[in-house]
């Protein structure tokens, strides 16, 4: 095994999928969104799939802002999914140095993304204060939800919740409406932030195209 620093999250669903369900059976049977959906919002900010857990994913990051954009996305997708705008989804996020061997990874920062996850809410992506500062240049913004006591550490853990706003849908165009296919090549509107908004995705789009 070897040292590495990680930016790892943790998924999982507020109502855990019924014992009669299998891993393998598709999480729209349990009343989720697909589990497709998330592996597909996070390859844009380069996420990679660690492994599958009963209710959810454990993904690691290459930076702590992917991981973050990576996490709003996610969220924005399922609350999108759900045509609501709030998520069952619920995260945890941590960073710091891991054991990684054979594709997995163990350590302290492992351990402490599972326990966060464990303890959100639905449509929280709950982490540190410690990594919220560590973050404080990456253009996110965090919401204090106190100290938690979490599994194995000695002191209540100060937490907090990374803010984020279910995505403005893109107004009607025709130029959109008439290009589907041109869209899915333009490849700056896969490398936008999570926090853009429709409208900036449909500017970007539209300036791209011609006719």
């Amino acid at each position: 095994a070897r040292t590495v620093g990680i930016n790892v999250v943790f998924t999982g669903w507020v109502r855990p999928v019924r014992p009669s369900i299998s891993a393998t059976t598709p999480v729209e049977t349990a009343g989720r969104a697909p589990i497709g959906l998330l592996r597909a919002t996070i390859t844009p900010h380069d996420g990679r799939e660690v492994k599958r857990l009963d209710d959810g994913l454990m993904l690691v990051f290459p930076s702590l802002i992917a991981a973050l954009d990576g996490s709003v996305a996610m969220q924005q997708a399922v609350a999108a999914h759900g045509g609501a705008e709030r998520s069952d989804l619920r995260i945890g996020l941590s960073t710091g140095d891991a054991a990684e061997a054979d594709g997995d990874f163990a350590g302290p920062p492992v351990a402490e993304a599972a326990r966060l996850c464990a303890r959100a809410e639905a449509g929280q992506i709950v982490t540190t204060e410690l990594t919220a500062r560590m973050a404080r240049k990456t253009g996110h913004a965090f919401t204090p939800i106190g100290t938690l006591d979490l599994r194995e550490e000695p002191e209540p853990v100060p937490a907090t919740a990374v803010q984020w706003h279910p995505a403005a849908p893109a107004p009607a165009c025709w130029r959109c409406n008439s290009a589907r296919a041109a869209l899915a090549s333009v490849s700056s509107v896969a490398s936008m932030p999570a926090s853009a908004s429709g409208a900036s995705v449909h500017s970007t789009v539209c300036s791209r195209i011609t006719f």
